[in-house]
């Protein structure tokens, strides 16, 4: 009985020693095409300046500003590339004696990464860069996230200003560097 007990514990250590390996492999692709996704939330709304008159004669006109736009996107680039978002005026002009800046505040609730502001940029008929060194990354969709988009419209020269109404369009692009 001994023996029979000896021999089954040396049986379990050789069994125990041997390792038997089973292997598959497979293979995977993968594909990510270049992302460029960029929208303005709320987009269901237009932005509408009025001045009123000074309170007093002799006052001036104020600068008016509007923070209700938010600038959302999402990248995906090719390796050591990044992209830029510019903003021109398209469909019309700022009356004259008038001036339009825009202030892309810093990023909220955003992943990647995702550039930073030019700081205040005055908007005309040619691009302007209000963001720059976009890499990977997206911002969220929606209000409260994204960059956060200040106008200003400022009185540059008094002599110039006409009463009337006008419009226009400022368009949004991002394109690689």
């Amino acid at each position: 009985m001994m023996k029979l007990l000896l021999f089954a514990k040396i049986l379990i250590l050789l069994f125990l020693g041997v390792q038997i390996n089973a292997q598959s492999t497979v293979s995977i692709g993968i594909t990510l095409n270049s992302v460029a996704l960029l929208k303005l939330s709320p987009n269901s709304n237009s932005i509408t300046f009025s001045f009123s008159a000074p309170s007093t004669a002799g006052g001036a006109i104020s600068t008016l500003t509007n923070t209700t736009k938010w600038l959302n996107f999402s990248s995906a680039v090719a390796p050591s590339a990044s992209r830029r978002i510019t903003a021109q005026i398209s469909g019309g002009t700022v009356p004259s004696g008038l001036q339009l800046t825009v202030l892309a505040g810093t990023a909220v609730t955003s992943t990647g990464t995702v550039g930073s502001s030019s700081g205040i940029v005055t908007l005309s008929t040619s691009s302007n860069t209000i963001i720059n060194n976009i890499g990977g990354a997206y911002t969220g969709s929606g209000s409260n996230t994204g960059y956060n988009l200040t106008y200003s419209l400022i009185v540059s020269s008094y002599q110039l200003l006409r009463s009337g109404t006008s419009s226009f369009s400022v368009t949004y692009t991002m394109v690689d560097n």
